[in-house]
């Protein structure tokens, strides 16, 4: 995570969108993309405003989500576009992953030993990593920046990542007290996980919530809250041994001319720095050769000034590793070492520390 938490990525988003004379709106959904002439133009907003697209649309929803957001087949079909149709019907085919649980938690930090950022709980090794509550991720952001926490304060995120299923809950209403209390049945495995890190968690906690599937659906818009399209990987045998790596995800571009997609169901994938990729290949593709070769230019000018002004900077970036990878070990594991720095030898009886691994 950024110094300064999450928010951290989403104001150095901003910061670029209005740096280049962008609008932020928020609070303002998509009804429908508008499309005419075979072209998508703009978007219409719930409130019935409508906004144009100078070069094109680009949806960052899930694509499920944008595939709802298009015209029905009818409209489409008057407006020249009909073979967009079959495009939907086949991507809304696109498996998804599961979803996720959350648990937030704000905790007294006072007497407690110094603490790994990072576990990963795994309940049962003879379980699929993927089967359901199997695998719990633990992340305390505070270890790394106090600063995002009041003083004495730890900020804990205990989730199961893209293997809850939306099955299980999708006859549920938010805020029944049937769905609470099936809320709180589910989440216990997330408390029993950050129990092995820190046992007396429950005394300690003055803040705490939950998120389930329909959290993540109702207020991230996105399709049955999932994690993102699961794409197998693989590759594609280009000659008898010679093999190419296949792009499973959806790409950007779509046969409705104007709409283009981004986000964690594009390619290269799910999570924040491969969302924000599949961002900068949209926006690549909108402007034109002589601009990125002018930028490219604008670049190495500044790596040269940069340069000479850090003469030292390669030895900042391939400076050695400390000498023992967890600050505190609490909660990891010893390893036989496999290799050792500066040339020693092997020693496989030799102990290393993984920081934050817990069986």
């Amino acid at each position: 995570a950024p110094t300064g938490g999450t928010a951290a990525v989403v104001d150095a988003l901003v910061r670029a969108l209005k740096k280049f004379g962008g609008k932020l709106q928020l609070k303002s959904p998509v009804e429908e993309i508008e499309v005419k002439g075979g072209r998508a133009e703009g978007v219409r907003l719930r409130n019935g405003k409508k906004i144009r697209a100078k070069e094109c649309v680009v949806s960052n929803a899930t694509l499920w989500n944008t595939l709802k957001l298009l015209p029905n087949d009818e409209k489409l079909a008057a407006e020249g576009a009909a073979d967009v149709s079959a495009w939907r019907d086949s991507m809304e085919q696109t498996p998804t992953h599961g979803s996720i649980m959350h648990l937030f938690l704000g905790v007294k930090s006072e007497g407690l030993p110094p603490l790994d950022s990072s576990h990963l709980v795994i309940n049962d090794w003879s379980r699929p990593l993927g089967d359901p509550q199997n695998v719990v991720t633990i992340f305390i952001p505070t270890v790394l920046d106090p600063g995002v926490a009041p003083e004495g304060r730890h900020i804990i995120h205990v989730y199961t990542a893209g293997s809850e299923p939306y099955d299980l809950w999708k006859d549920f209403e938010r805020g029944s007290p049937e769905y609470e209390a099936f809320k709180e049945e589910r989440s216990q495995i997330l408390w029993q996980a950050i129990e092995r890190v820190i046992p007396d968690i429950r005394d300690r906690v003055e803040f705490q919530n939950l998120a389930s599937p329909l959290t993540h659906e109702a207020f991230l818009f996105r399709h049955q809250g999932t994690y993102g399209p699961a794409c197998a990987a693989g590759s594609k045998e280009l000659a008898p041994g010679i093999e190419l790596p296949s792009v499973p995800f959806p790409g950007f571009k779509t046969p409705l001319p104007g709409l283009m997609r981004c986000g964690d169901s594009t390619f290269p994938g799910i999570g924040v720095p491969a969302a924000a990729a599949s961002g900068a290949i949209c926006a690549n593709t909108l402007v034109p050769v002589w601009q990125h070769i002018g930028m490219l230019i604008e670049h190495y000018a500044f790596r040269r000034k940069w340069a000479a002004e850090n003469p030292n900077y390669r030895g900042d970036v391939y400076s050695p590793p400390p000498s023992e990878w967890s600050p505190a070990g609490g909660g990891a594991e010893l390893m036989p070492r496999t290799s050792k720095p500066d040339g020693e030898e092997n020693n496989a009886s030799s102990p290393i520390q993984v920081p934050g691994t817990t069986a």
